[in-house]
């Protein structure tokens, strides 16, 4: 009670304290009358610093101000609004969702992106709603932390789990685990004698379970993980002969309609009508000699082809079909290599799962999930996105990097000078980034590099530094650089 009431009293003046989000990421979900002219209004305050951010959400837009003592405000600009497709209906309780990650929040109305910024600060911190709101909370806001999604699976059957196919759930069709035993015992060249006497074991066979799935030319889905599984690397390998398979994520469970008898229970949603993005693999497609790789979606019953493409695949060979997911963006890719690469406003999240609509059931193994966090700098909208601080030469480099992108990446031009010219991507509170840059420079005196650890101008930061002193000599160092431009050698 000390500490929620201490920060309760440090809310800014106008606002009161109203969800603590004691994690570094999560999502905030309540419900707003929204329409085509719904608005909602919140102040997120980090808890070491007291920042305090005020987001102002709107039906047609959103923007993002940075409050400062004495009243001032300073709009933030690393902010991008995808307006949605139609407009969106009246309604008393549409379910809103702000997402806080490391890299940016991102804003939701009734499940559906419709804003992404650069995250400002990470949290832990507190969400403060106006003391004079443009309507009262129906229900308390609530903080919901959000696990980075991690899983691998070659489908061995865990001990003391409640099935085989535990954590694995059936949405439609038949699944079962398969064993390389069971492999050797269908196959006719098999001795069937000599398999009884030394049956296959697991701890002897490589690859010993599979999972097996599809069968009568209809869908058979199945599914693990949960709703907020968000941003993530997708891969499973699976061996097809005719039909179509791959692999399912964002997979969201049909809302039932409301009955109209308020009494009623609410029915169990129809797995038939579950909404869900699909990266399969069609053998036999109608092209000779080629078959298709398709991205696809559900989306309250209907099916729409988001990308395709007729390549050479061969019947029964191994694939691995994977996609990396996050935000606005899908990447596909076959075997490693990318293939598609579409912009969709994604949902918040969904489960990962598998796809089989085969005459035949195929067999699918190694599933592997992990975090992908996105940080383009593809284009000149990209890089000045992602920019928190310019000097120097590279200011305008900045500002003329539209007429400048090449085929192959971005380019920047910086022109000759004495002073100090620099570049801050990110934010300051990023970890675990990797910055690889390709410089041609000229001349026979100059000096470039990387830089690590920035926080602010005041406060010192790192530089791997590669320099030119004359014709000849080419040295690099690794310095500590002071706020005033000393610079101290650390290797």
């Amino acid at each position: 009670m000390l500490v929620a009431s201490a920060l309760l009293h440090a809310a800014p003046s106008g606002w009161n304290s109203v969800v603590q989000c004691r994690r570094d990421e999560g999502n905030i979900e309540f419900t707003a009358p929204w329409g085509e002219a719904g608005a909602a209004s919140i102040l997120v305050v980090q808890k070491s610093t007291e920042r305090a951010i005020r987001l102002d959400l709107r039906a047609n837009g959103w923007k993002a101000t940075e409050q400062l003592p004495g009243g001032y405000e300073r709009p933030l600009t690393a902010l991008r609004y995808f307006p949605p497709a139609t407009p969106d209906p009246e309604r008393a309780d549409t379910p809103i969702t702000i997402k806080f990650r490391e890299n940016e929040w991102s804003f939701y109305v009734d499940g559906i992106l419709r804003g992404i910024m650069a995250a400002p600060f990470a949290l832990p911190g507190e969400v403060c709603w106006p003391q004079r709101p443009l309507f009262s909370l129906s229900e308390p806001m609530r903080f919901r932390p959000v696990p980075r999604a991690a899983y691998t699976t070659d489908f061995m059957i865990e001990e003391g789990a409640p099935n085989e196919l535990y954590p694995w759930n059936i949405q439609l069709g038949a699944w079962g685990i398969h064993t390389a035993l069971q492999a050797a015992v269908e196959r006719p060249e098999t001795d069937q004698k000599r398999t009884k006497e030394a049956p296959l074991v697991p701890d002897k066979s490589p690859n010993f379970y599979s999972l097996k799935g599809g069968g009568q030319s209809q869908d058979a889905i199945i599914t693990t993980g949960y709703d907020y599984f968000d941003n993530y690397h997708l891969t499973g390998a699976l061996q097809l002969e005719n039909g179509e398979a791959g692999i399912v994520f964002y997979h969201r469970d049909e809302t039932p309609p409301t009955p109209a008898d308020p009494d009623a229970e609410l029915p169990a949603p129809d797995p038939a009508k579950a909404d869900f993005y699909a990266f399969t693999i069609r053998m036999n497609a109608p092209a000779p000699g080629q078959n298709e790789l398709r991205l696809w979606k559900q989306y309250r019953g209907q099916r729409t082809v988001l990308a395709r493409a007729y390549t050479p695949l061969y019947a029964n060979q191994w694939y691995q079909p994977g996609i990396k997911a996050h935000g606005n963006e899908i990447i596909c890719f076959l075997d490693g290599f990318e293939v598609f690469r579409v912009t969709e406003q994604l949902p918040v999240g969904g489960k990962i799962g598998l796809f089989a609509n085969t005459p035949i059931s195929i067999r699918f193994d190694d599933i592997a999930l992990s975090p992908y966090t996105a940080f383009h700098l593809h284009d000149a909208a990209d890089l000045r996105y992602n920019t928190l601080h310019a000097e120097g030469a590279l200011v305008k480099a900045l500002e003329q990097a539209e007429a400048k992108a090449a085929g192959d990446g971005l380019t920047l031009f910086a022109g000759a000078g004495r002073d100090d010219a620099s570049l801050i991507l990110g934010r300051t509170h990023n970890r675990n980034m990797l910055l690889e840059d390709e410089v041609t420079a000229h001349g026979t005196a100059w000096a470039v590099g990387l830089i690590a650890g920035w926080q602010s101008p005041q406060k010192p930061h790192f530089r791997f530094q590669i320099e030119r002193l004359d014709n000849q000599t080419i040295c690099s160092r690794l310095l500590r650089v002071s706020p005033k431009g000393d610079l101290e050698l650390l290797e």
